[in-house]
């Protein structure tokens, strides 16, 4: 087991969250980026490196789950709820 960096876990999170941003529906994105950030808050105190490296390859794998859904969503149309729609400017 090889024991991976730091550098490598902010760039998977950081990978996963900009991934997650991508969804155009706004429900799925930010269901998508509450789950990524209560992943590694929940794993954060893991030391075991055996476990960690499993955690990692977990992670990328949803990473490549959510790339890939993200290109199935932006591929239906859907429309903008009324919370993503600008506010008007006040007079």
């Amino acid at each position: 087991m090889s024991v991976v960096s730091r550098a490598a876990w902010v760039k998977i999170y950081k990978d996963l969250l900009r991934a997650s941003n991508e969804f155009p529906q706004y429900n799925f994105r930010l269901f998508a980026r509450r789950r990524v950030r209560d992943y590694f808050e929940l794993n954060r105190s893991v030391t075991d490196q055996g476990q960690l490296a499993k955690f990692f390859e977990e992670a990328k794998s949803n990473l490549k789950t959510i790339q890939r859904q993200t290109a199935i969503s932006k591929s239906y149309p859907h429309n903008k709820l009324i919370i993503e729609e600008p506010s008007p400017t006040q007079v």
